[in-house]
């Protein structure tokens, strides 16, 4: 199950066809995830939750920008043109259209270009790019140059069932739903209305929010109001849309643009008969089964209207044939095009494209865990598990953290001892152990382990006692650690730096990060510090990469200093006792800190921040990607991701321990 986060602040009390987008999406993805949404904003897994009336540009662009709400998440869904700047979690962002590029009459220039701008924002940093029709699909990469294969359609929501149990006052009724604004087309559509010579005793019936300027929209009153025939009930809620459909004689969307046409889809899935029409979307949802009338001819409008009042008789004027009749099959094609299930499925397809494939270490043919061969201890098995994974780092293991880094096995320190006996008596030319260290035999390496002074990393951390000092006297840094080969004496590579983990007061890191750097620089090129993790205090929690690699990383922390207030960053990370079960358990519940940021120095971390990530992402580098993650509050440095190669190398000594223990049919299990 993974944590997805998904912005719900379009899901409103007076939701419009985006709101309903991101109702379903959530729901859909609650079923199978963990759902996480911006605070105070409505929640799949509590239907009750609260409905946001937050601005929802400032929620996206401000509160949510570069996580300064600290999510913690495996991906992210944003169901409305933008994702916030600076996000770091691989994002799949829904465009529903590009009418703002297309039909430039119906927007604002103020709008245009806040769209503009932001769109091309999300169209670089999306990992996903997703779409609501084939047709909106075509208009997004001829008008943003996105390759095709970075988009996904899928359609914005199930039809929902019309409902004869609800009860509709009034005359009998052809049916408008949707936000009533210039490029839906309104003033035509009424217009045509008024031209139809029989009305059969039917009203048009206008369901949704009036928006647009104000020039218009008192126009559109006036139509309105000099008609009879012609009722607007302003906006019902989504729980009444079922009841208006079941007692409608028609529906009518004869908008200038569409990304897909949510009512078109609703009426026909439950018989009613649809006017629509020329735009692509409409067409590509509703198929043969829909008249089509020229949104742009007042008359074919009408025609189209007397067709749907004379219950989808054959078309038979200026506007493209269509047989318009409502058979049975019609309402079935669509529930089965656009039914719960294949929702679901084509949704569960782009949450699997989504989330990145984790290597949830150790791999599969160490055999820890298995229980298929009773006749082999799993103790001795773990055992060779840890001194394999030494071996990669060319290195041995003392007695002590060997019992720490046993996977998955719960066993006393003398329990290891008497089976690392056996292990050693039954098979001498494996493991060799001197002064405490153990380590595999040579044979089984691919070269013979480079000698390294037992004190070089205490030299190290000596010759650098003065500079970590001078980290230590910034405000802003309240722990540090070492870490990598400065604890182990041994690294990927051969380089004589001090492997760091910073932990910042509350949004601090990136401040704390220059700083740290700029000590460097002073200090020049022979006290080199790799600070490979900043944490902010309130994030020590690690979401992301929860593998062995990172967590043998945290348990053999060393810590250099922990500033009175602050809880060891393992009190923070429970989920490393799945890994190593014998580990010394911090019992107490890490405290949060009780002082509270001050609004400049926060905007300052930020404005830090985004432009070291400029200059980053100028270079190809972006978060969550390698071995790359930064937003506001942590910054894990490394360019390049090791752990495939740790892995790699992991499985392949420790397949030739097992083999050698005459233990190598724990593979093929």
């Amino acid at each position: 199950m993974a944590i997805l986060f998904t912005d719900t602040t379009t899901v409103r009390a007076w939701s419009s066809g985006t709101g309903r987008y991101a109702r379903e999406l959530a729901l859909s993805l609650a079923r199978h995830h963990r759902v996480a949404t911006p605070t105070g904003s409505w929640n799949p897994h509590d239907p009750s939750s609260p409905l946001t009336e937050d601005n929802y540009h400032a929620t996206l662009n401000f509160a949510l920008m570069a996580n300064r709400s600290n999510v913690n998440a495996d991906a992210c869904f944003f169901p409305n043109y933008f994702m916030p700047p600076a996000w770091p979690y691989p994002s799949a962002v829904t465009i529903h259209d590009v009418s703002f590029l297309t039909h430039l009459p119906f927007y604002s220039r103020r709008m245009r270009l806040f769209y503009g701008y932001r769109i091309r924002h999300t169209v670089q940093n999306a990992k996903l790019i997703l779409t609501v029709s084939e047709a909106s699909q075509r208009s997004i990469v001829r008008h943003l140059h996105v390759p095709a294969d970075r988009i996904m359609v899928h359609p914005p929501s199930p039809p929902v069932t019309a409902d004869q149990g609800i009860q509709i006052e009034g005359h009998p009724h052809l049916l408008y739903i949707g936000n009533l604004e210039p490029k839906k087309n309104i003033d035509g559509m009424l217009e045509a209305f008024n031209l139809v010579q029989d009305k059969k005793g039917h009203r048009l019936l206008l369901l949704g929010r009036l928006r647009g300027p104000r020039s218009w929209r008192s126009r559109l009153q006036r139509l309105i109001n000099d008609s009879e025939d012609i009722e607007y009930r302003g906006y019902v809620p989504d729980e009444h849309i079922p009841g208006y459909l079941a007692h409608a004689t028609g529906l009518v969307l004869v908008s200038h643009v569409e990304g897909f046409g949510l009512p078109a889809m609703d009426a026909l899935a439950n018989g009613i008969p649809v006017l629509i029409s020329r735009d692509a979307a409409l067409n590509e949802v509703c198929g043969e089964s829909a008249f089509v009338a020229d949104e742009c001819d007042t008359a074919a409008i009408a025609r189209g209207m007397e067709h749907l009042l004379e219950s989808g008789s054959p078309c038979d004027s200026g506007e493209r044939k269509c047989n318009g009749r409502l058979r049975a099959e019609v309402p079935t094609h669509i529930r089965e095009r656009y039914g719960q299930e294949r929702y679901d499925g084509k949704l569960d397809e782009i949450s699997e494209r989504l989330i990145a494939k984790k290597m949830w270490f150790f791999p599969n043919d160490t055999g820890i865990g298995d229980h298929s061969h009773p006749e082999i201890s799993g103790i001795k098995v773990a055992i060779l598990a840890a001194v394999s994974y030494a071996a990669v780092f060319d290195s041995q293991i003392s007695l002590g953290k060997m019992h720490h880094a046993l996977a998955s096995i719960r066993i006393s320190f003398k329990g290891l001892m008497e089976n690392l006996r056996d292990l050693r008596h039954g098979h001498p030319d494996i493991l060799n152990q001197t002064n405490g260290m153990i380590g595999l035999n040579d044979s089984l390496l691919d070269q013979r382990r480079t000698e390294r002074p037992s004190s070089g990393s205490a030299d190290l951390r000596v010759r650098h006692r003065r500079l970590l000092k001078c980290f230590l006297w910034l405000p802003w840094v309240k722990g540090l650690y070492y870490s990598g080969g400065t604890v182990h004496g041994s690294g990927l590579e051969d380089q004589r730096d001090l492997d760091l983990l910073v932990v910042t007061s509350r949004d601090r890191a990136w401040l704390a990060y220059a700083a740290i750097r700029l000590i460097s620089r002073l200090a020049g090129s022979r006290f080199s510090i790799c600070a490979n993790y900043i944490l902010d205090e309130q994030a020590q929690e690690v979401y992301w990469q929860r593998d062995y690699y990172t967590a043998f990383q945290l348990l053999f922390l060393k810590k250099v200093v922990l500033k009175p207030g602050l809880a060891h960053i393992r009190q923070h990370n429970p989920w490393m006792y799945d890994y190593f079960p014998n580990c010394p358990v911090f019992r107490e519940k890490p405290a949060g800190s009780t002082k509270k940021s001050r609004g400049l120095m926060k905007i300052f971390n930020l404005l830090i921040m985004m432009i070291w990530t400029a200059r980053w992402k100028k270079k190809g580098y972006r978060s969550s990607e390698g071995g790359l993650f930064f937003d506001a509050y942590r910054i894990k440095l490394h360019t390049n991701d090791h752990r495939p190669h740790i892995s790699q190398s992991f499985s392949t000594i420790n397949r030739r321990a097992l083999k050698a223990c005459n233990l190598d049919n724990i593979e093929k299990s």
